[in-house]
C-alpha cells in the first residue's frame, strides 16, 4: 500500500520540487551576481532574506511541520557553533529555516558535484577537501576568521548521513576547530528527517520531524580535546534518545 501511495504522491512531488528548485536556483544566481559586483556582504544581505522561507517551504509543501524544542537555548549575546547529527539532505534546510537563519555550514567539497548544491555551497557553506591537507588547512583558517567576525558555524561531526537514524561515529578531529576557537558549542539533534528523505532517495515525503536544542557547551572548560569530544557526543546521544523516547 505504501508503494502505491508513494507512486501517486510522486505525481505531485516532482512538478512541485522542480518549481521550487528552479526558484531557489534563480535566487542563488542573483545573489552570486550581486557578490561579483558588490561583494560578499551585499550577496548575503540579499540571499538571507530569501533562504529561511524557501527552506521552510521545502518542509511544509511536502507534508512536514518540524517541531523545534529548546530554541531559547541559543546564545543571544555571542556567536556560536552548532553541532548536529545527520540523517538527511534536509538537515541543512532545517537549520537554516527553523533554527539559525544566518548559519554557515562546514561541508565536504565533493557535494559541489551535485546539481543545485554548487550554488548553495558558495553562499551558505565553507567547503573542505578532506583529501588535500593544504586546502583543508585553508578551510579551517576561514572558519576561524568567520567566527572571529561574529558569524555562526554549523558542523555535522559524523561527516555523512546515518543509515539507521542512530548517532554515528564522529569523523576524526571533527570538533578540533570548535575546541580551538573556544566558542560555545550548541548540540542540536534531529530525528525523522531520514524518514522524510531517506538516504538514496530524492523524494521528500510526509514525516514527523523533530529537533531538540541542548544546553551550550563551553569549550573553555575542557583542556583536553578528547574529553571535550566525549562530552559533546554524550550530550548528543542523550538528546537523540530523548527525541526517540
Amino acid at each position: 500500500m505504501k508503494k502505491i501511495l508513494l507512486f501517486f504522491y510522486s505525481f505531485y512531488f516532482f512538478p512541485a520540487a522542480i518549481i521550487m528548485l528552479l526558484y531557489g536556483l534563480v535566487q542563488m544566481r542573483k545573489a552570486l551576481k550581486i557578490q561579483e559586483k558588490e561583494g560578499f556582504d551585499a550577496a548575503q544581505a540579499f540571499i538571507r532574506t530569501k533562504s529561511p522561507s524557501f527552506s521552510r517551504k521545502i518542509f511544509s509543501n511536502f507534508g512536514c511541520r518540524p517541531e523545534i524544542i529548546g530554541k531559547d537555548k541559543l546564545p543571544k549575546d555571542e556567536n556560536y557553533i552548532i553541532v548536529m547529527n545527520h540523517q538527511s539532505f534536509l538537515d541543512p534546510m532545517l537549520l537554516l529555516g527553523f533554527i539559525a537563519e544566518d548559519l554557515f555550514l562546514l561541508a565536504k567539497e565533493e557535494l559541489e558535484k551535485i546539481p543545485f548544491y554548487k550554488e548553495a555551497m558558495q553562499l551558505f557553506c565553507i567547503t573542505i577537501d578532506r583529501h588535500n591537507p593544504s586546502k583543508a588547512v585553508k578551510s579551517l583558517r576561514k572558519i576561524l576568521e568567520f567566527l572571529k567576525n561574529g558569524k555562526n558555524i554549523g558542523i555535522f561531526p559524523e561527516g555523512t548521513r546515518s543509515k539507521d537514524s542512530s548517532l554515528g561515529k564522529f569523523a576524526e578531529g571533527s570538533l578540533k576547530i570548535a575546541h580551538k576557537s573556544r566558542k560555545k558549542i550548541v548540540p542540536v539533534l534531529i530525528n525523522g528527517s531520514g524518514d522524510a528523505m531517506p538516504k538514496g532517495s530524492w523524494v521528500v515525503r510526509p514525516a514527523k520531524v523533530k529537533a531538540i536544542i541542548m544546553d551550550p557547551v563551553d569549550a573553555g572548560e575542557f583542556k583536553v580535546y578528547e574529553e571535550y569530544e566525549a562530552y559533546v557526543r554524550d550530550q548528543m546521544e542523550k538528546g537523540l534518545n530523548k527525541l526517540k523516547g
